[in-house]
This record gives C-alpha cells, sequence and structure tokens, in this order.
C-alpha cells in the first residue's frame, strides 16, 4: 500500500507550490491513474513516491513506513520505475539492461540471465531473438517493453509508471496497454501511472486521480467520474472527452 498524506511542494522556498496537500492511498494490487495537463503536479507527485524529488511537506508511507526514514537506495530499488524516455544503456545489451537492478542487488549471473530471459517473454520479446540486440536496433515501442521488463525485474510489488507510452504511436501505445493490462493481472502489481490521455486513463485505472493546478480535483472509479464529478473542472474534463467520443460515431455513421 502506498500513502500520500498531505504532500505538498515547493520549488522556491514555499512562495509558490506544485503540488498542494494531495492525500490519497493506493490500495494493494491496484493501479491508480494521476490523469491531468501538463504541469498540474502529477509526474512530481509520482517522483515523491521514491523520493527522486523531496517533499516540501507531508507524509509518503511505503507499507505503512514513512519513505522519508528509508534508506534512499533501498527504497528505489524496490520501486519499479518507467518513465517515457526510457534511458535504456545504449552500450548494453537486451538482456544487460533488464540485469541492471539484479546486478545492483548482487544476484548471481545465471540467476540475472534466468529472470531476464524470463522477463522479455513476459512482455513479448523472444529472448533468444532480441537478447543479445542493442537498443538502437529495436522499436521505440520494443524499447519500452524493455523498460518495462527492467523495471520488474526484482520483482517490486510497487511499480511507477510515468507517461510510458506517451511517445508512441497509437497502434503501439495500444498494444502496450493491452500488455500492460496483462502484465496487471498476472502479477498483482500496486501501480501509480501517470498520463494525460483520458482514454488511457479509463482503461488502465482501477481508481483515476484527477490533478488540476497541483491539487487532486476528484479520486474514484472511471465511472464516478464520469456520472458524478465533483467540481466544474472534472466535468469539463469528461465531458470534452464524451464529445470527441460523439465525433467519432458520426464520423462513422
Amino acid at each position: 500500500m502506498i500513502q500520500l498524506d498531505g504532500i505538498s511542494k515547493s520549488f522556491d522556498r514555499a512562495r509558490t507550490f506544485v503540488v498542494r496537500g494531495v492525500s490519497l492511498e493506493v490500495r494493494d494490487g491496484e493501479t491508480l491513474v494521476l490523469l491531468g495537463a501538463s504541469g498540474c503536479g502529477k509526474t512530481t507527485t509520482l517522483k515523491m513516491v521514491n523520493r527522486l524529488i523531496e517533499p516540501t511537506a507531508g507524509v509518503i508511507r511505503l507499507d505503512g513506513r514513512d519513505t522519508a526514514e528509508m534508506d534512499i537506495l533501498t527504497l528505489r530499488r524496490g520501486i519499479g520505475y518507467v518513465f517515457q524516455n526510457i534511458g535504456l544503456f545504449p552500450h548494453m545489451t537486451v538482456a544487460e539492461n533488464a540485469e541492471i537492478v539484479p546486478r545492483l542487488l548482487g544476484w548471481s549471473r545465471a540467476r540475472r540471465a534466468g529472470r531476464a530471459r524470463e522477463l522479455l517473454a513476459l512482455v513479448g520479446l523472444d529472448p533468444e531473438e532480441f537478447g543479445a540486440r542493442y537498443p538502437r536496433q529495436l522499436s521505440g515501442g520494443q524499447q519500452q517493453r524493455v523498460g518495462i521488463a527492467r523495471a520488474l525485474a526484482a520483482d517490486p510489488k510497487h511499480l511507477l509508471m510515468d507517461e510510458p507510452f506517451g511517445a508512441l504511436d497509437a497502434v503501439t501505445r495500444d498494444q502496450l496497454q493491452a500488455e500492460l493490462l496483462r502484465i496487471r493481472a498476472s502479477l498483482g502489481k500496486t501501480i501509480i501511472f501517470v498520463t494525460h490521455d483520458l482514454f488511457e486513463a479509463v482503461r488502465l485505472g482501477d481508481r483515476i486521480g484527477v490533478m488540476n493546478a497541483g491539487r487532486l480535483e476528484q479520486l474514484g472509479p472511471p465511472r464516478e467520474l464520469l456520472q458524478n464529478p465533483a467540481t466544474e473542472f472534472v466535468a469539463e474534463l469528461f465531458g470534452h472527452a464524451r464529445r470527441q467520443a460523439d465525433l467519432l460515431v458520426e464520423a462513422n455513421a
């Protein structure tokens, strides 16, 4: 379980806040999506969970433990992290990229190699075909699959995903969303997923937290936000998406 209690963040000594008093709880095995436009504070909130950014105020707990009191390297190695730009090491093969965290944890070479093969297969990449390739020899979607495999390598209970499919074309994005749903069903990870795409949020999220100007506007299941928006901002956001969907229906009529 991940708990945020009154989390705020300022980068200018509390003159302005990019995150303002956010409190939420991510249940074990749940995917919670933080949804909002660029600059709303969703990525900053995500990065405070594994202390890539330190909160200005509030407390974050991971399975009941205050993350501020945890060793920062232990904390980060225990949380899978996937982001849009992937960050694969170009001089390492696909298999070597997938083995990075287990190597840091001191796993044996045989155990690392076995885990890499297992995870590449899990994300839909044949380890015999792709394991010896380098990132430059992969498509963007394939590189992103390697990024997911790397994040899962040490079998973390918690997974943070920062717009991981945002730079991909629509078809590849759809494929990876489906792949993530399959992986989530088989592994039962607790996930915080950041996106600006409402349709992606609805597809992937057990619950959605809508953020605006650093604040959490509403948190709930997709149907609840659609049918019972708590604020004018949420109503307009979902109303805009509904109008987009209606245009597609009209175009195909």
